[in-house]
């Protein structure tokens, strides 16, 4: 490749760790700079069965009583269906979403968790379902009022062995576990999942984190103040064991910040090295003018390990890394672990010089082409 320099960067997890364990950790509001206007997705209210009638009488307008099975009634019986144009509370249970399913938030709705001491809930459920349509979501979670100190499943929306789905500006805040969840069911994988301007806010653990699937586009994310339980990101890209797929993700001008841990993570893929029970993996991943400000680190890359703990065959595939600007990051703008040259390629193109001469500071191997 023209002009390339190709470098490891290869910096140890021990300094990292104090780092982030010593780190005092501040919820900061997302800058106005940062927010994005939501997307018009252009459609009729008319056209959509309005949940508030299926409401007992004198129901409540403020969030404060569990409507969850008049609520699901309703997804159920319905394909196009409005929520209410005021919050309302649901319990641990959660709401399924059906197959073909369009679903609409008036601008004054929300979806608010009781409080629970579950471990694992999914508060908008997307699970083996096709061809699903949300339209401006708003959620919030019980992390401020959950009863207990357990688990860390807690989800604000959670689609997993699904297909052909859309989500429009989702708005998640406040969840015991990810904001957004996308992962496999019985090996499923989710495949054609567009999300499209989120807000995610204060997750205890991730703001978006994708296990599995295919075709996946997340756009134009604003992913913020993750903390509480490891891996604590803005985005974690992570498979789930060895059978996941990790095939055409695209990652677009998003932005992370303030995440007590990184911006952006890619860690686990020496699961996905080919042993002889699981097909070798194809990773295709693709990071475009992706924005960290103030997480601990700007991006990280976790390690493969070598082929004499592990047998197999090197992974395929392109990392590629294009226009990244990480700044005010408290241990490392960009950290990646040591492959052994069985990783897929990963490219990073920057046109910021101070980028380039921070990264090219670290010059020990050769696993990342920086152009």
């Amino acid at each position: 490749m023209k002009n390339s320099l190709k470098i490891l960067l290869l910096i140890f997890a021990t300094p990292y760790l104090a780092c982030a364990q010593e780190r005092v950790f501040t919820v900061k509001s997302l800058p106005t700079k940062f927010k994005v206007p939501p997307i018009d997705a252009k459609i009729s209210e008319e056209d959509f069965f309005d949940l508030t009638s299926l409401l007992p009488p004198k129901f409540v307008k403020d969030g404060s009583v569990d409507y969850t099975v008049y609520l699901q009634k309703g997804l159920s019986g319905h394909q196009k269906v409005k929520f209410p144009n005021f919050p309302v509370l649901v319990n641990d249970g959660g709401l399924t979403v059906k197959n073909n399913a369009e679903i609409y938030f008036p601008v004054k709705s929300k979806i608010i968790l009781k409080s629970s001491s579950s471990e694992r809930y999914e508060v908008l459920r997307l699970h083996n379902v096709s061809n699903v349509k949300l339209f401006n979501p708003t959620i919030v979670g019980d992390r401020k009022t959950h009863d207990g100190n357990e688990g860390e499943w807690g989800m604000g929306i959670s689609i997993r062995g699904s297909k052909d789905i859309i989500i429009y500006n989702p708005v998640v805040t406040n969840c015991w576990g990810d904001g957004i969840y996308l992962g496999h069911l019985n090996y499923v994988q989710n495949s054609n999942v567009k999300i499209l301007n989120a807000t995610v806010d204060n997750s205890r653990r991730n703001g978006i984190s994708v296990t599995s699937g295919e075709d996946i586009s997340i756009i134009n994310a604003r992913l913020s103040n993750s903390n509480g339980k490891g891996p604590y990101s803005g985005l974690c890209i992570e498979p789930s064991n060895a059978r996941a797929v990790l095939n055409n993700i695209t990652v677009r001008d998003i932005v992370t910040f303030n995440n007590y841990g990184t911006g952006l993570k890619i860690a686990g893929l020496e699961l996905l090295v080919n042993t002889n029970d699981t097909p070798n993996k194809n990773i295709n991943i693709d990071i475009i003018n992706h924005i960290d400000d103030g997480s601990s680190q700007g991006m990280f890359i976790g390690r493969i390990i070598s082929p004499k703990q592990k047998a197999g065959i090197a992974l395929q595939g392109r990392i590629s890394i294009e226009n990244p600007v990480w700044v005010n990051n408290d241990a490392q703008m960009f950290v990646k672990r040591k492959h052994y040259g069985r990783g897929p390629e990963i490219l990073l193109t920057s046109s910021t010089p101070k980028l380039k001469s921070r990264i090219n500071d670290v010059k020990e191997d050769r696993e990342v082409i920086i152009e």
